[in-house]
């Protein structure tokens, strides 16, 4: 959900925070991870390498935010090891799940959540 930089230049209140609760409150019951990207969270292999379309996504809000939430199912949660995380660097890790129908249908056969056992950090691959 894109929030435009005059919305937040503009707002005496947090309007991430709150576009943030808006897109949980959308989600399905269930462990849910929502974040909020900004042009200055891109890297320069973002801006001009493999993710072109979050890059212009982004630059589409003129400053502002892309919130980007999903939620997943982890009764069924497969531990592998051939995922490093990029936090801790542990190869221990839950494979959340096969992305759902709330994933955008470009991407379900391409995206698979992680998560690290012994930090807790989530992360796409």
């Amino acid at each position: 959900m894109p929030v435009a930089g005059r919305a937040l230049r503009n707002s005496p209140d947090d309007v991430v925070a709150l576009t943030e609760q808006q897109v949980r409150s959308r989600l399905p019951q269930g462990d849910q991870l929502v974040m909020s990207i900004r042009k200055d969270d891109l890297t320069r292999q973002d801006m001009y390498g493999e993710d072109v379309e979050l890059t212009r996504l982004v630059e589409s809000t003129d400053g502002g935010v892309i919130v980007i939430g999903l939620s997943y199912d982890r009764r069924d949660a497969v531990r592998v090891f051939n995922q490093v995380c990029p936090e801790c660097g542990s190869t221990d890790a839950h494979l959340l799940g096969p992305a759902d129908e709330h994933v955008a249908a470009g991407l379900r056969a391409e995206a698979s959540l992680y998560q690290c056992a012994d930090c807790g950090t989530a992360w796409d691959a």
